[in-house]
This record gives C-alpha cells, sequence and structure tokens, in this order.
C-alpha cells in the first residue's frame, strides 16, 4: 500500500476524520485529503512522523515497511516472545 491508504485506513480504524487528524498532527487538512487521495506520493519525515503519532502507529508503518497490517503483527509478537 501507499502511503495515503496507509494513512486512510488508520483514520478509519481509529474513527476521526481527516480534519482531526490533521489537527491532531499539526498539518494542514488539504495535505490528508491529496495524501489519502494520491494527488501527492510522498511527505516529509517530520510530516509522517507526526501523523504516525496522531495515528498511534510507527513510521515503517504508514511507510509499508512491513508489506501488511499482518506481518506487523507477526514482527511484533516475535519480539515480544
Amino acid at each position: 500500500m501507499r502511503l495515503g491508504e496507509q494513512i486512510q485506513a488508520c483514520r478509519r480504524r481509529k474513527g476521526i476524520s481527516q480534519r482531526e487528524l490533521a489537527r491532531r498532527a499539526g498539518v494542514r487538512h488539504a495535505l490528508i485529503s491529496q495524501l489519502e487521495t494520491g494527488k501527492k506520493q510522498d511527505a516529509l519525515a517530520s510530516t509522517v512522523r507526526a501523523l504516525a503519532i496522531a495515528l498511534d502507529t510507527s513510521m515503517d508503518y504508514l511507510c509499508d515497511r512491513f508489506g501488511d497490517a499482518q506481518e506487523e503483527d507477526d514482527s511484533s509478537r516475535a519480539v515480544a516472545d
């Protein structure tokens, strides 16, 4: 998944609007909209970090470094064991 898809999936799971996410992360609502619709494909690391914090997730997850959420869950369990 691309960054915007990950953001949208996390945001929807949290049950918050784009505007609320923007407020929590300290970014413009338009940026969230552009990322989620694919009009913008990337963002500064500081922006991704702020979004990750606001969504209570990791930058790695938002950047899809685990491939999908299942792999992240498996990875977390392996570390915890």
